[in-house]
């Protein structure tokens, strides 16, 4: 009988929030640091979590890690954090079919359908990513912002975390890393297929102290 991929989330919290003016996933929202949504989870949707965050904060996170979930201490770069947890991965026994979800701490309403939806397509494709259509009108500019052409919206779409691919392809691709922004652009400049499914327009990411008025919104809408 094949094994089951293992699943393995990485929960990248090691930003310095330049920004926000402070380390967003950690400002406090109703009593927890806004990772504290997310971790939750994502502990309850992968088999073993890892939090890649800062030195100093590592003490934050621990009150909210589950049962093998683990706080490891993250990279100048959201790359190198990335990497910092592959190689933590690795050497927890990881075999190239395992499932590897990358999710952002600053998107705090990430649901566990999300992170379902993104493994079954990286189980079948290799990699995927959550993402929204683009409704607004888009338009290329010059420096000035003077509009120099319409763009055809309809092939257009915003990436968002979760983004998830076999252990086996981010291993393979890997190199260069610390050069992207986040995984999609990595393995996409790569040659790898990535399967982009539709995302939450509530699986924001906190970018702004103004956010946070959004996040508090949506807080409410759960509760009701």
């Amino acid at each position: 009988m094949k094994k089951r991929a293992s699943i393995y989330g990485v929960l990248l919290a090691a930003g310095k929030g330049v920004r926000f003016g402070e380390a967003k996933q950690f400002v406090m929202i109703e009593g927890k640091p806004l990772i504290a949504y997310s971790l939750k989870v994502f502990s309850g949707a992968v088999d073993c979590l890892i939090v890649v965050t800062d030195k100093k904060h590592i003490s934050t996170v621990e009150p909210y890690l589950s049962k093998n979930a683990y706080a490891v201490e993250g990279g100048e770069s959201r790359g190198e954090s990335v990497l910092k947890a592959l190689n933590f991965i690795k050497n927890k026994g990881a075999n190239e079919n395992d499932i590897i979800v990358t999710h952002d701490a600053a998107r705090p309403f990430v649901t566990k359908e999300l992170i379902e939806r993104s493994i079954v397509l990286a189980e079948e494709y290799g990699a995927s990513s959550a993402g929204l259509k683009v409704t607004d009108t888009v338009v290329k500019v010059d420096y000035a912002f003077d509009v120099i052409e319409s763009v055809d919206r309809s092939s257009i779409m915003t990436v968002q975390t979760p983004q998830t691919v076999k252990f086996g392809i981010i291993e393979k691709y890997c190199e260069g890393i610390e050069q992207f922004t986040d995984l999609c652009s990595l393995l996409i400049s790569k040659g790898q297929t990535v399967k982009i499914f539709n995302g939450d327009s509530d699986n924001m990411k906190v970018t702004y102290p103004d956010d946070l008025k959004t996040v508090k919104r949506i807080l409410e809408k759960i509760k009701d």
